[in-house]
């Protein structure tokens, strides 16, 4: 057959339909192509071809993602020439001349005819294909042949014979080479080294379901072919295998080709790591990915699979739906070295979830996603979907936001086409109804990672990796972002010793005895890390308590005698992002309230001028742009970074640290420095945290390596010791108001006294029981066993009345006490 036309699947354009969100997709899409007409070459090597964006970029897709947008375009919708000021004609022209250029061009066309001249050295005047590459760049092509080979499915009623057998071959000769070995192989062996196995470190999700991806497009698109039942064999193998845990290895499934699975690329809890730690992008893939085969079976009408939806529902209720913040994006709870700004592919992520399960939640989240980038679009007036001037904002040597655009219109391409072949999905769930039924902790042993949400907060830390703990307020990732070494800091030394990688200096990859307390409502975490080789030892722990407030606290000391270079703890990152049609979220400068009336304003932008920095001292609270709010104790200053100049773009991010110590200092062993506590409270006004910090304060301990912090009428406390401890924590009473927590309290000489056993390396809080009204004359001992239950004895010279509000049932009881009486309330 190969120098014959192949009988062509069918598209079933009778069951499309158009709806709200096709014509909302559809929209976008049209102010897109006048960006990316801008960008659109002759190549005159062979006649009626043509390039998209320079013509030589990784994987050629920067021609094979903008034919299938022109495809599109130019087949389906209500399309309007006059908003793109393009005849559908011409779009059907320059998507052909795509195809021929992509097809020439490939591994399977003429030697000579190679990609043109560019400024990657990797893709400039080569072949793309990947015929000689390494497994990982090889198969990634799998995704440019599925735009290309889609783009010339909605098109092959245009295309000539000369055009119709290059799509056969360029589709064939991927499908021919990702089959081969599961083919002759799979059956007889146990051992076979494909699909591919990964977890730590760099999960095999995408490279699996890529690769059945662009298997498939031949399957597919050629039903009826001698090798489509093997091609389609093959791929149903690298698609079952996309997202696995080590216990589907036991399973015997006779769904599945061969009965079972072959590869490990998830950990249990559904988390999976990229780039060496837990990446939502990455985890989106294996639904994302799988999604676009089942797309195309949509298109054709041919039944999909279950084994590409293996785990879809797993991962995305368990993971990435609970990790959304009210924008529609899940928070990358171990960082993000991309950009934050990845709604185009969010919105196929939730999409997907809604067309194919009925995900209400989805469908909640897809709409939110696509509203936001939309007013991005209209944000930057020129049809971008990410940055106005992408060109400018660098993200490695050859690749820049502007690169990105392809793949962000392709996203809302495959979105389109779900709803127009697959109907508007489920009816959506009710805003606030979907923030408060995910409230709660969510707890992640192998991502190593905990959680914990209010309606309208988000806390975390993660123990591996990329150590780090986090506090969002309500607008989520517009405000605050999960920098490298969010809490804990950087902390560089003079002497560098052991691995750079394993430093712990400037990323922090592991910690020690960490102690990780999921509660019903919060969490607590105490671990330790070893800064430079274990040169410094840094305690930390951090507590996420039911209001949605965050207690950060840490205690350095030298395990050596050492030389600090450089020291800011206490880091947090602050979204600066600039959007017309996004104010409230991204109106372009953040302002800085600190104590003492302070304040500066920060201008958010890339690129133009050095970075703006600013310190304080003296900083006892501060507030971002009424946002979220910081009481700090034991600061040693305060700096923010106004970042203008940055290496690579994620979006404009710049950094708050707040224990900031400016210049390199010695320490001898054992030596330590002050207890650093930061209290976030996201949601808040500058007067609500003025207020918090008056509530605030650090309670001295007798006991070593033990700090009590009381947050207005809660305790929160911290054992760094490494064997259990009972903490007597004192504090001069100064408001009008004692709690009352759970263990020994008195109350004695205007001193309020807390005792209690807590286990070693454990950090946790105390709901105040129980209030009283404070008098000068009084002096009484109370313990509280349970909640509702207080034993008081008064030490004073005189009989007391005391007026007790127990605090969960709002009940109040008064009580005599003679002296030296003891009493029991219950309540």
């Amino acid at each position: 057959m190969e120098n014959q036309i192949w009988k062509i699947t069918p598209i079933c354009f009778q069951k499309g339909k158009e709806n709200e969100m096709t014509r909302k997709i559809y929209k976008m899409l049209m102010k897109w192509i006048v960006f990316a007409d801008r960008h659109f070459e002759t190549w005159d090597v062979r006649p009626n071809c043509g390039y998209f964006f320079g013509g030589s970029y990784w994987y050629a897709t920067d021609t094979s993602n903008t034919v299938l947008v022109y495809a599109l375009l130019a087949t389906l919708g209500e399309y309007d020439e006059k908003l793109t000021g393009i005849p559908r004609d011409e779009l059907i022209r320059k998507a052909i001349k795509g195809i021929r250029y992509l097809g020439f061009t490939h591994d399977t066309g003429p030697e000579d005819c190679v990609r043109v001249e560019g400024p990657n050295p990797h893709a400039s005047r080569t072949k793309w294909g990947g015929k000689n590459d390494d497994f990982f760049k090889a198969s990634q092509h799998g995704v440019s042949i599925s735009d290309f080979g889609i783009a010339a499915w909605l098109l092959w009623d245009y295309l000539d014979d000369e055009t119709k057998m290059m799509v056969q071959a360029v589709v064939s000769s991927y499908a021919d080479r990702w089959s081969k070995d599961i083919l002759e192989n799979y059956e007889k062996s146990w051992s076979v080294n494909e699909p591919k196995t990964g977890t730590y470190n760099n999960t095999q999700t995408e490279e699996n379901a890529w690769t059945s991806l662009g298997i498939s497009v031949a399957a597919t698109m050629f039903s009826t072919h001698p090798k489509a039942e093997g091609w389609k064999k093959a791929a149903d193998v690298w698609a079952a295998n996309t997202c696995t845990t080590y216990l589907d290895r036991y399973i015997y499934d006779p769904s599945i080709p061969y009965n079972r699975f072959m590869s490990v690329t998830t950990h249990p809890d559904y988390t999976a790591e990229n780039h060496g730690f837990v990446h939502p992008n990455y985890m989106a893939s294996g639904i994302t990915l799988r999604g676009k085969v089942a797309l195309m079976h949509l298109m054709a009408g041919i039944e999909t699979p279950m084994a590409y939806f293996y785990h879809w529902e797993d991962v995305y209720e368990n993971t990435l739906k609970v990790w959304c913040d009210r924008n529609g994006l899940p928070i990358p709870i171990q960082g993000q070295d991309w950009w934050y700004n990845n709604q185009p592919a969010v919105q196929l992520l939730h999409c997907l979830m809604n067309v194919f399960k009925s995900n209400k939640d989805a469908a909640l989240l897809e709409r939110i996603t696509i509203d936001t980038l939309e007013k991005i679009q209209e944000s930057n007036g020129n049809g971008c979907l990410y940055e106005k001037n992408g060109e400018e904002c660098r993200i490695t040597e050859f690749q820049t936001a502007k690169d990105m655009e392809r793949s962000a219109a392709v996203s809302l391409v495959e979105s389109y086409l779900l709803h127009y072949f697959g109907g508007m999905g489920a009816e959506p769930t009710e805003y606030n109804e979907f923030f408060n039924k995910i409230k709660g902790v969510y707890y992640y042993p192998y991502g190593n990672s905990i959680i914990y949400r209010t309606e309208d907060t988000f806390a975390g830390f993660s123990w591996r990796s990329n150590v780090m703990g986090f506090s969002f307020p309500q607008k989520g990732l517009w405000t605050i972002t999960p920098i490298t070494c969010s809490y804990i800091g950087i902390i560089e030394l003079m002497e560098k010793k052991g691995f750079k990688a394993l430093s712990n200096e400037s990323i922090v990859r592991c910690v020690k005895d960490e102690k990780i307390l999921p509660k019903e409502n919060g969490f607590a975490v105490t671990s330790r890390i070893e800064r430079g080789g274990k040169q410094l030892i840094q305690d930390i722990s951090f507590t996420a308590l039911p209001d949605g407030k965050t207690v950060y606290i840490e205690k350095i000391f030298a395990n050596e005698n050492c030389e600090v270079k450089k020291m800011e703890t206490g880091l947090v990152g602050v979204r600066n992002e600039s959007y017309s049609n996004l104010p409230k979220v991204a109106k372009g400068y953040r302002t800085l309230y600190l104590d003492g009336g302070r304040q500066k304003t920060f201008y958010g932008y890339y690129g133009k001028g050095p970075d703006i920095i600013e310190k304080w001292n003296n900083v006892n609270y501060l507030n971002i742009d009424n946002e979220i709010g910081y009481v700090c104790i034991n600061s040693n200053g305060v700096k923010y970074i106004n970042k203008h100049q940055y290496p690579k773009w994620k979006g404009i991010e710049e950094q708050l640290i707040l224990n900031n110590y400016e210049n390199h200092f010695c320490l001898t062993r054992g030596e330590g420095l002050k207890p650093f506590v930061v209290v976030t409270a996201p949601n808040q006004e500058l007067s609500d945290t003025a207020e918090l910090a008056r509530k605030t304060a650090m309670l001295n301990t007798s006991c070593y390596n033990t700090i009590v912090i009381c947050v207005q009428d809660k305790l929160i406390y911290t054992n760094f010791n490494y064997k259990d401890i009972t903490i007597e924590a004192k504090k001069n009473i100064q408001d009008d108001y004692i709690y009352l927590f759970k263990g020994y309290n008195s109350v004695i000489d205007g001193v309020f006294t807390w005792k209690n056993e807590v286990e070693k390396r454990e950090n946790g809080w105390l709901q105040a029981g129980f209030k009283i009204r404070y008098d000068k004359e009084m002096c009484f001992e109370a313990y509280v066993p349970l909640e509702n239950v207080l034993i008081l004895t008064n030490r004073s010279k005189n009989v007391i009345c005391i007026k007790v509000e127990e605090q969960k049932r709002k009940k109040v009881q008064k009580i005599i006490l003679n002296q030296n009486e003891t009493k029991t309330m219950e309540f």
